[in-house]
Parts: structure tokens; C-alpha cells; sequence
């Protein structure tokens, strides 16, 4: 589907990630002149519209009726995910989602029902992406194979960040496959400057960065797998990738399927 023919709505102004979508999406993309927003008390956000929470749905039926090809792009606040979610099910408009936290299965299950499709992601750089695909490659063809080992995981990520990073969530089920107990609650999470400094995050990078560390350990074996990421340059470029994979899988006819970023990788 040619980029034109699309209409894309952002959710999530004047949040971080957004934010950083909105010249590069205008660039690439017919954006709509508003955005979908948690916070009510604002009127314009990076020279859109902000349309409070309660007229969301109005605001997007409409939109679906004037521009049938639209996409929504959803980087709201963790609490919001599955309500968004449902509320594009009702609409018939497809999503691509990197926000973590919700209920995922009820995420997953509001598309299959709905028959629209989705990318739904808790990390969409795809370098990243691809070492996920190695982690769950080796916990299904070789389980067991760390049993024995200690885990520890730190992830850092920028203040404004609540949750616990989805991306180390998803690490941690590999590692139990592979033979190590252990739960997300687990993680330890770095939301303090100062530890952040010193962990090495630089200084340009505090307000958006994604640093996660897994080490296992026993008396006689180290192992260490590390993947930084600094600024929000690489989630714009995945994002970007995303809207063009999702876009031409709806032209194809696809329904009720949700992607992950791993599918979007493979289409490269």
C-alpha cells in the first residue's frame, strides 16, 4: 500500500515517544491533524490537536469514515493499553502498539475477535528485536540448557518510564525455558540520574534510553548479554518499519492476526 493512501493517527501526546514520532511520521506519511491524548488539559501538542480521553472514539470513527486506510500508532501511558486496544477492535482500525504493560492476552484476543490487525511490541528496535529471536531460539531448541545458573537483570530506562521494561519481561521467559527460575519481579529496575550516570548512560541519553544487562553466574561459569539502546532514533525507524509491514499485510486481506516485531524483521 502506497504511504500516501494512508492516514495515520498517533496516540499518545504530548508523551515522550510520541512526541519524537511526529516529524518523522508528517515526513513520511498523511498524519492527522490531531492526536489521541491522556491528558485533556492541553490544546496542542508538536501542532496537533489534542482530543481529551472521553472523545477518543468519536474522534476516530470519524476519521475511519473520512480515511477508511487508517492506522493508529499507540505510545499512551500502560494503563490505558487494553482500552485503546478494544476501542480500535470497535472502530475497525489497525494498530501498531509498542506501549507496555496491560493485560497482554486480553490484547492479543481483542484483535483476533475483531478482525483487524496489529503490531504489538514492548520494544520496537529492531536490533533488539533480532537478539529476542536468537533468546527464543535457544530456549526451544535447547531447554534446560542453563539450569544452574544465577540470574540477575538490570534494565535502565528514562525517569518518566513507570513500568518494568516489556522488553526484559519477554528476555526472562527464555531464561526460565533454559532452565533458570525466575520472575519478572525480579528485575531490577534503574530510575535514579545518578545511577544511570554512573551505569553509563550518557548525559544527551538520560531522557531516552532503554539499557538492559542479563548475567548468569555459577562457581565456575560467567555469561553476560547486554543491549543498550541511547535516544528514541531507533524506535522511530522500527515504528516506521511497522506501519509499512502492518499496512500492505491489511492490503493483502489479513485479518484478526497480531504481529510482533520479530514478523516485521523477517519481511525486511
Amino acid at each position: 500500500m502506497d504511504n500516501k493512501s494512508l492516514r495515520l493517527l498517533l496516540a499518545g501526546l504530548p508523551g515522550q515517544m510520541a512526541s519524537a514520532l511526529v516529524k518523522p511520521l508528517q515526513g513520511q506519511f498523511s498524519l492527522a491533524p490531531f492526536a489521541l491524548s491522556g491528558d485533556g488539559t492541553r490544546v496542542k501538542s508538536r501542532g496537533l490537536a489534542l482530543i481529551p480521553p472521553l472523545e477518543h472514539e468519536d474522534a476516530l470513527t470519524r476519521l475511519k469514515e473520512e480515511h477508511p486506510n487508517t492506522i493508529a500508532v499507540d505510545f499512551t501511558a500502560p494503563g490505558a493499553v487494553n482500552r485503546n486496544a478494544e476501542m480500535y477492535a470497535r472502530c475497525g482500525v489497525p494498530f501498531v502498539m509498542g506501549t507496555t504493560g496491560g493485560d497482554r492476552e486480553k490484547l492479543a484476543q481483542a484483535v483476533k475477535n475483531s478482525g483487524i490487525c496489529a503490531v504489538i511490541a514492548p520494544n520496537m528496535a529492531l536490533p533488539v528485536v533480532v537478539f529476542q529471536a536468537m533468546m527464543e531460539y535457544a530456549a526451544e531448541t535447547f531447554p534446560g540448557a542453563f539450569a544452574g545458573l544465577e540470574l540477575a537483570i538490570v534494565e535502565s530506562h528514562q525517569v518518566a518510564k513507570k513500568d518494568t521494561s516489556g522488553t526484559a519481561k519477554a528476555v526472562v521467559a527464555c531464561f526460565k525455558a533454559l532452565g533458570i527460575p525466575f520472575e519478572p519481579e525480579q528485575i531490577i529496575q534503574i530510575r535514579n540520574l545518578y545511577h544511570q550516570r554512573v551505569l553509563g548512560v550518557p548525559e544527551w541519553a538520560l531522557g531516552g534510553h532503554g539499557w538492559h544487562k542479563y548475567m548468569l553466574r555459577s562457581l565456575a561459569v560467567q555469561l553476560m548479554f547486554e543491549h543498550n539502546i541511547s535516544g528514541r532514533e531507533p524506535y522511530v525507524d522500527g515504528v516506521i518499519k511497522s506501519i509499512g509491514f502492518l499496512a500492505d499485510k491489511v492490503a493483502a486481506g489479513a485479518k484478526g492476526q497480531v504481529y510482533s516485531m520479530i514478523d516485521v524483521a523477517k519481511a525486511q
